[in-house]
């Protein structure tokens, strides 16, 4: 009898974990597919009746969990992608702008980048 139900404990372990992986895989495919189509998220979740809440949700949960499976345990609290533009480039091809970076990498890591 105990043996009976700590095998039924160990399918309904492996159907949870199942059904988690198959989650992730489909908000996974629906990122790409958002990315792809190159519309907004919130008209993209319009069109597939999805919640634009739970799609940020699972964009976040998936980049933490890709982060941590890379090494990283820590992430700051800001987007994953930051568009960044070209400097202007004066006479002859040299920049003619300032600027400055700090990239937070995490785990107390910051990359500081100066010109000008």
């Amino acid at each position: 009898m105990l043996s009976v139900m700590v095998v039924e404990a160990e399918m309904g372990t492996q159907d949870k974990e199942q059904r988690a992986q198959d989650k992730a895989a489909y908000w996974r495919e629906m990122l790409a597919a958002q990315t792809e189509s190159g519309v907004g998220i919130p008209q993209f979740c319009r069109g597939r009746g999805l919640s634009a809440p739970q799609f940020y949700w699972w964009r976040r949960r998936l980049a933490d969990s890709a982060s941590l499976s890379a090494g990283v345990h820590e992430m700051a609290a800001g987007p994953t992608f930051v568009e960044l533009t070209s400097v202007p480039l004066g006479e002859g091809g040299a920049a003619t702008a300032s600027w400055e970076l700090h990239l937070d990498l995490g785990a107390g890591m910051v990359l500081h980048l100066r010109r000008g």
